[in-house]
């Protein structure tokens, strides 16, 4: 493995290549589904471009396990929740949920009343 400063720089490539790929399948998709006919020429290529892209959100989820399951990584509990990994989704999920019940409570929605309350 190539290393300097403890990067590992074929996943920062590999983290590139994926971005890439994402940014592929947002513009591909929005053309194939959006502006061509289906069955069209364009949208046979818009369409290869989009499947052949696909594989970057598992890319992403290969390079978050291969720093995991570093032989050498010593797994904290405590970095994991500290780092955005895990916090920004458990925060985005408790203020959707906070903001959801407070909105059935401003607006009396029947149907919260009645089963939750």
């Amino acid at each position: 493995m190539e290393k300097a400063k403890g990067r590992i720089h074929y996943l920062d490539r590999l983290r590139i290549l994926a971005t890439i790929a994402v940014i592929v399948i947002h513009v591909s998709s929005q053309k194939a589904y959006g502006l061509a006919q289906i069955g069209s020429a364009p949208w046979q290529g818009f369409n290869f471009w989009d499947s052949l892209s696909r594989c970057s959100v598992p890319l992403f989820t290969m390079i978050s396990g291969a720093l995991f399951l570093n032989p050498n990584y010593h797994f904290q509990l405590k970095r994991v929740f500290t780092n955005s990994f895990l916090l920004v989704p458990c925060l985005a999920t408790i203020i959707f949920i906070v903001s959801g019940l407070v909105m059935a409570l401003v607006q009396q929605i029947p149907w919260f009343n009645k089963h939750i309350m």
